[in-house]
C-alpha cells in the first residue's frame, strides 16, 4: 500500500473559508449563499465520506452472494441472513472455465420484491484459484422504482492466508446526477474462529452546482468476535486519501493487486478518521449500527445510525466539531437513497449512498 496517500492531509477550517469566501465577494467573486453558511466543499466531502462506507459493505455483500449463487443449478430463492432472499435465474456454461448467469437479489424473504436484477459472467482460473466477475445490474427502490444502474468488474482471489476481493465500478443513478465511479477492496482471512478483514473503499463523484470533483479512498479494519455469517462487526480507520479537482477530472483506480487509488491527481483535501459498528454483517444491517467520520482540521463530523423498523434507513448529520453548528442532514431509506440538506439551504437527492449536488 502506498502510504503517502493516507499520511496527514492538508486540512481546512472552514471559518478560514468563510473570511477567503467574504474577501472573494467583496472582490466581486461568487459570494456565499447566505451569511455565516459554512464553505459548501465541507458538507458535501463529509457527506460522501459518511456515506462511502456503507456503500463499500453494500457491494462487497452482493458479491459475495453474486459469487456463493453464479453457479447454482436448479435456481432456487434462498433467503438472506437477516433480510431479503436472492434467486439464481438462470446459468449457462459457456465453457468449461466460464458462466454466464442471471442473479436477482430480493428486499423481502420470498424472492418477490427486487432490490437488485444482476447480469453476471464469471471466469474461472482453477490453477491460480482466481474468478473474474463481470456484472450489470439494475437497482430498485422498495417502491419498485428504478434507482440506477452499476456495472462492476471484480476479481477473488483464494490465497494460502487470505483471500482477496476487489471491485471497481460505476454507478449511474436515474434523475440526472452524475455516474459516480465506486470501489471496494478486501482480504479476508481464510482460517480462525474471529474475524480481522482489511479493506478499502473508494469514491469519485462530480457535483456539478460547484463546478466540482470529490474522490475519496478510506482504508478501514473491519473485526469481528465471530466469523460466522452475519456476525456483529465493527470497522474502524485512521487516515483517508480525499481530493478535490475539476468536475470530471478524478476517478478511482486499482494501482497494485487489492489495493485502491485515486486517478487525476487533485489536491489533498484533508484526513479523517472512521469508527463505526454494524448489529450484523449483512446486506441490509438492522439497528442499532452507527459510525461517524471525524475531520478534526476541517472541524467538521459525520455521524450516522440506522433507524429502528422494517425499513433499515439511515439518519446523518454533519456538524461544526467546536460550535455543533449543523452543515447537513440527511435521511435515507436501506439503499441509501433519499435527501440531504445542505447549511446553505440547498438540498439535493441522495442516491444509492452517494451524496448528491
Amino acid at each position: 500500500m502506498n502510504m503517502s496517500l493516507f499520511g496527514v492531509g492538508m486540512g481546512k477550517n472552514h471559518r478560514l473559508w468563510q473570511l477567503a469566501a467574504a474577501a472573494a465577494c467583496m472582490a466581486g467573486l461568487a459570494c456565499p449563499a447566505s451569511a455565516g453558511a459554512a464553505p459548501a466543499e465541507e458538507p458535501r466531502v463529509m457527506t460522501q465520506l459518511g456515506l462511502e462506507t456503507p456503500l463499500a459493505l453494500n457491494l462487497l455483500q452482493s458479491t459475495i452472494d453474486i459469487i456463493d449463487n453464479f453457479n447454482v443449478s436448479p435456481p432456487a430463492c434462498t433467503k438472506l441472513i437477516s433480510a431479503g432472499s436472492i434467486e439464481t435465474l438462470s446459468v449457462q456454461k459457456i465453457a468449461t472455465d466460464e458462466y454466464s448467469s442471471k442473479i436477482d437479489v430480493y428486499f423481502d424473504a420470498a424472492c418477490k420484491k427486487p432490490y437488485f436484477e444482476a447480469a453476471v459472467t464469471v471466469k474461472l482460473n482453477v490453477k491460480s484459484e482466481i474468478l473474474s466477475i463481470a456484472e450489470t445490474a439494475t437497482y430498485f427502490q422498495a417502491n419498485r422504482k428504478t434507482l440506477g444502474k452499476l456495472a462492476v468488474s471484480s476479481t477473488f482471489a483464494v490465497g494460502t492466508d487470505f483471500e482477496t476481493i476487489i471491485g471497481l465500478g460505476k454507478f449511474a443513478p436515474v434523475g440526472g446526477q452524475p455516474a459516480a465511479e465506486v470501489g471496494f477492496a478486501c482480504a479476508i482471512p481464510t482460517s480462525g474462529t474471529s474475524l480481522s478483514v482489511k479493506c478499502q473503499s473508494g469514491v469519485a463523484q462530480t457535483f456539478k452546482s460547484l463546478n466540482l470533483s470529490i474522490a475519496s479512498v478510506v482504508p478501514f479494519t473491519v473485526t469481528a468476535a465471530s466469523n460466522a455469517d452475519g456476525a456483529k462487526i465493527t470497522f474502524k480507520g485512521t487516515a483517508s486519501d480525499v481530493r478535490t479537482g475539476p468536475a470530471g477530472s478524478l476517478s478511482i483506480t486499482a494501482p497494485a493487486a487489492g489495493e485502491l487509488g485515486i486517478g487525476g491527481g487533485g489536491t489533498v483535501y484533508t484526513s479523517t478518521a472512521l469508527s463505526g459498528s454494524y448489529a450484523k454483517f449483512v446486506l441490509f444491517p438492522p439497528s442499532p449500527s452507527n459510525w461517524s467520520v471525524t475531520d478534526k482540521k476541517g472541524n467538521a463530523a459525520f455521524s450516522a445510525k440506522v433507524v429502528a423498523g422494517a425499513s433499515r434507513g439511515i439518519v446523518a448529520t454533519v456538524k461544526e466539531i467546536s460550535t455543533k453548528d449543523q452543515l447537513a442532514s440527511l435521511k435515507t431509506d436501506e439503499t441509501g437513497t433519499g435527501k440531504v440538506t445542505y447549511s446553505d439551504g440547498s438540498s439535493a437527492a441522495v442516491r444509492g449512498f452517494l451524496a448528491g449536488n
